[in-house]
């Protein structure tokens, strides 16, 4: 097993509810270059909450979502080499979720997860 490299999604991306229905965790998965599982790795996550702003208007820029929430934590893979990421939300509002994760020099990750109205 050598050092994390790449980090794909498992489970948990694209999805897309309304407000009041619990989102599914987002699974990762966390592999060396050769494809192997990373246990034990240190994954990186950010996640930053936006305000639903629907369809953007036919003319000029989108405007600007506000952030109604962000946080930064450290997870550690599990055996498997897989983290379960919680999307956090702000109860009761539609709101767009980005998750990203980073481990090793080179495993990005991004996924967005939807609360529409």
């Amino acid at each position: 097993m050598g050092p994390p490299a790449t980090i794909s999604v498992v489970s948990g991306a694209g999805q897309s509810v309304t407000v009041g229905t619990a989102l599914s965790a987002v699974v990762l998965q966390v592999s060396d270059a050769g494809g192997n599982a990373v246990s034990g790795a240190t994954v990186t996550v950010f996640q930053t909450d936006y305000a639903w702003e629907g369809v953007c208007t036919a003319v000029g820029p989108c405007a600007a979502a506000p952030v109604l929430k962000a946080q930064q934590v450290t997870m550690t893979a599990d055996a498997n080499g897989q983290v379960s990421v919680a999307p956090m939300v702000v109860p009761g509002q539609p709101q767009l979720v980005e998750i990203a994760a980073a481990s090793g020099a080179t495993g990005f990750v991004s996924v967005g997860v939807v609360v529409r109205p």
